[in-house]
């Protein structure tokens, strides 16, 4: 987006219930904290059959400029994207 990439600085994992190989899953995907220089993703997880949430992660996100080899700030469309349209988050 805007000619930067993204470098995911950090991440936690909370696990809340078992997953198994062909459960169908909902993933939900939000933004916060959104700085001058990145963000945080934050996706909830859940079991579409069951209901039960199965994790809660938290991404640390910086947005890089690969071609001068150091941070960058925030895209201004990603910013208006966000600031439109992210819900509340629930970590």
């Amino acid at each position: 987006m805007s000619g930067v990439g993204i470098i995911m600085t950090d991440a936690a994992v909370v696990y809340r219930s078992e997953a198994f190989y062909g459960d169908v899953l909902t993933i939900d995907v939000s933004v916060a904290d959104l700085q001058q220089l990145g963000c945080d993703f934050l996706f909830r997880i859940v079991n579409k059959a069951s209901g039960k949430e199965v994790a809660r992660v938290k991404t640390g996100i910086v947005f890089f400029d690969y071609a001068k080899h150091k941070p960058s700030s925030v895209p201004a469309e990603f910013r208006s994207v966000c600031s439109a349209s992210s819900p509340p988050a629930h970590v």
